[in-house]
C-alpha cells in the first residue's frame, strides 16, 4: 500500500466526531531531506537507477533513494496537514535519529525505544497544537 492511499483512505477521520493525530516517519538525515530537499534530489534520483542497471551492490545504492522518499514523505505530510487544516485530524513529522535496526545495519547510535518516543510529542499535541511541522528531540524543527 502506497503512503497516499493511506491518506485517502484516513479521509473520513475528518468527521467533527473523529480527532486523530498522524505522526509520519522523517529524517533530518541525508543531504538536506527537512530543511532543502532540493539541494540533492536531482542527483540521488538519477544514482539509483545507475547503480542499479550497473549493478552496484555498494552501500551507497540503497541510500540514493532514501532522500528523495523522505522529501516525498515530507511534501505529503505539508500537504495532509494543509488539507486537514479545519478537522480535527492533526499530521506532523518526527526523525527517530539514527536508530539502530535492520536498515542501518544495527550501527544506529538509538535504541529502536529512544527513536519511537520522539514520535510521542507529536502524537499527543492538543488540539490547537502544530499542523505540518517537523520534529526531533528539541521540538519543532523549522522546515
Amino acid at each position: 500500500m502506497r503512503l497516499a492511499d493511506i491518506g485517502h483512505a484516513m479521509r473520513p477521520l475528518d468527521h467533527p466526531l473523529f480527532g486523530g493525530r498522524v505522526v509520519e516517519g522523517g529524517t533530518l538525515g541525508g543531504p538536506g531531506v527537512a530543511s532543502r530537499p532540493e539541494l540533492k534530489i536531482d542527483a540521488a534520483m538519477t544514482e539509483a537507477p545507475r547503480s542499479v542497471q550497473a549493478g552496484s551492490r555498494s552501500s551507497r545504492a540503497p541510500w540514493s533513494a532514501y532522500a528523495p522518499s523522505k522529501s516525498m514523505l515530507n511534501s505529503l505530510t505539508a500537504q495532509y496537514a494543509r488539507r486537514l487544516a479545519d478537522t480535527p485530524v492533526i499530521v506532523n513529522a518526527c526523525c527517530p535519529g539514527y536508530v539502530a535496526s535492520d536498515f542501518t545495519g544495527f550501527n544506529g547510535l538509538r535504541t529502536p525505544e529512544q527513536g519511537a518516543a520522539i514520535a510521542v510529542h507529536p502524537a499527543t499535541v492538543p488540539d490547537d497544537g502544530p499542523r505540518g511541522g517537523f520534529f526531533d528531540d528539541e521540538g519543532v524543527v523549522p522546515w
